[in-house]
C-alpha cells in the first residue's frame, strides 16, 4: 500500500530540498509507486533489496546517512578504523553537508534539523 497524501507531500518537499545531492550521487534512487509508496533502490546492486521509506523521518535519515557515507568515502583513503574515530575536519565537513539540504526543508524544518543533529551526534560523537 502507498502512503497518504499528506505523507507524500512531506516526502516530496524533502526530496526537493535534497535534489542537489540526489542529482550528484549515483549509488541509489528514490522511487515512488502508487502500490508501494517510496523505496530506496541501489543503482548498481540489483541483488540488494529495495528499502521501503514509509515516513518523512526515515527518508531524511536515509539521505543524511548517504551524505555522511559519501563524505567518508571521499575523505578517507582506507575504510573507517575499527574504533570509528573520524578526524574533526571530516566530521565538520559531514555536518556542513548534511545540514545544507536539511535547512532547505520548508515544512517542519526545526524537527528535521533536530533529527539531523541527533543522527550526527549518535554516529560521530556519542560512543
Amino acid at each position: 500500500m502507498g502512503c497518504t497524501k499528506e505523507t507524500k507531500q512531506k516526502i516530496d518537499g524533502i526530496l526537493e530540498a535534497f535534489s542537489g545531492y540526489l542529482e550528484k550521487q549515483s549509488r541509489f534512487e528514490i522511487r515512488y509507486t502508487e502500490e508501494t509508496g517510496y523505496t530506496r533502490c541501489a543503482a548498481n546492486k540489483p541483488e540488494e533489496p529495495p528499502v521501503r521509506i514509509d515516513t518523512p523521518d526515515k527518508l531524511v535519515e536515509t539521505l543524511i546517512g548517504g551524505i555522511a557515507d559519501d563524505v567518508l568515502a571521499q575523505k578517507l583513503s582506507a575504510p573507517l578504523p575499527e574504533d570509528g574515530v573520524v578526524k574533526l575536519e571530516i566530521k565538520a565537513e559531514i555536518y556542513r553537508q548534511i545540514m545544507e539540504p536539511v535547512k532547505k526543508i520548508a515544512e517542519d524544518r526545526a524537527h528535521y534539523v533536530d533529527l539531523a543533529i541527533n543522527y550526527y551526534q549518535d554516529r560521530f560523537e556519542r560512543k
